[in-house]
């Protein structure tokens, strides 16, 4: 029976929208809510449901997502961060989420995506046979939130609803990471450094892989293709290639789509010189020295998808032991530099990363 009257409720609304080609545009364009429903409700319980939610909210200018969900033990600050993550993902301005399990009774939890609080409402023990009553208060309450949401109210708690206040958020990326899981971020980035006085700056390539926890520590291995410095000293012509390998760790902080990130790294970089030309001066034989480079960075990286960021790398380089390229007169003896690299290098990186 309930099916019945759903179908037919829905059916007018219908066609009383289709009347009007500027209500079906502007509707294109409405506010999104999220429904999550247990997996494992009952086929006709769970279309009798989504039934009842569309026939409710086609009444109000919000447009309604239901989808399906396992079911799960999770903490109330897990489920919050969860639903934060599907509401930035969608652009949506709430999320509810239900819980269902059998002979237990029912438990709506509704977030608001602008805020940091999170309402559960339960429900009456609700016996197999009775679902139509339970599927018509998750609906009325859907309908009444949804529209305090449309108007800017923040979800208050009443004397029905239990609110739950959530822990203070995360310091990862919320919108991007599985509550409580790992992953893993691979990011390819255009780089370029300051290097020396006689070439101010070498564009280049990095690749980076980092792994995160979800306390926000993360650990990882970067290494550089960096452009290949000639240095033209006449009668001297040399070129230097640059090999940097780091291993850097950081702490990040998420804010919705945006994750702020503060990281220490330590680089190894192997410097290999090899003369072009000397005119008729014997040529000083190719040679690679390695230098040691301790380099803080900031980061800030913005999620264009749940799996897709992009982001901005920016920070300092302090050579620990840094030397210049010279070159001797055998005539006079004396000693004339060619490249002094410097001690201090600002290095910046634009790139995009995949987390998975």
């Amino acid at each position: 029976m309930l099916r019945v009257l759903a179908r037919i409720r829905l059916y007018a609304i219908a066609a009383t929208l289709a009347v009007s080609p500027a209500a079906s545009r502007a509707q294109k364009k409405q506010p999104t809510v999220e429904f999550l429903a247990p997996l494992e409700l009952a086929p006709g319980v769970r279309s009798a449901l989504e039934e009842a939610l569309a026939t409710h909210l086609a009444l109000i200018p919000a447009t309604l997502r239901f989808s399906t969900n396992a079911a799960g033990k999770s903490q109330p600050g897990e489920r919050l961060h969860a639903a934060k993550r599907i509401a930035a993902a969608s652009g949506a301005i709430g999320v509810f989420w239900l819980d269902a399990n059998a002979g237990e009774p029912w438990l709506l939890y509704a977030v608001d995506a602008r805020s940091e609080r999170m309402l559960v409402r339960q429900l009456a023990s609700t016996p197999a046979s009775e679902y139509e009553a339970a599927i018509e208060a998750v609906a009325l309450l859907v309908r009444a939130t949804t529209r305090a949401l449309l108007h800017g109210e923040p979800l208050a708690p009443s004397s029905e609803e239990a609110s739950t206040p959530s822990a203070q958020s995360a310091p990862w990326p919320v919108e991007l990471l599985d509550a409580g899981e790992s992953a893993l971020r691979i990011a390819v980035a255009f780089v370029a450094t300051t290097f020396s006085a006689e070439q101010p700056v070498q564009p280049g390539i990095a690749l980076r892989a980092a792994w995160l926890w979800p306390s926000g520590t993360y650990v990882g291995l970067g290494f550089s293709v960096v452009e290949t410095a000639v240095f033209d000293v006449p009668p001297i012509r040399f070129e230097l290639e640059r090999h940097p390998i780091s291993l850097h760790a950081g702490l990040r902080f998420g804010f919705s789509r945006v994750t702020l990130s503060g990281e220490l790294g330590a680089e190894l970089e192997v410097r290999a010189r090899r003369t072009i030309s000397a005119a008729d001066l014997e040529p000083t034989r190719d040679e690679q020295r390695v230098v040691y480079n301790i380099c803080p960075k900031l980061e800030v990286e913005f999620a264009v998808t749940p799996w897709l960021v992009t982001f901005l790398n920016t920070g300092l380089d302090f050579v620990l032991d840094n030397f210049a390229y010279s070159r001797v007169d055998e005539a006079t003896m004396t000693t004339t530099t060619v490249a002094q690299p410097h001690w201090v290098r600002f290095t910046l990186q634009v790139g995009i990363g995949v987390i998975r």
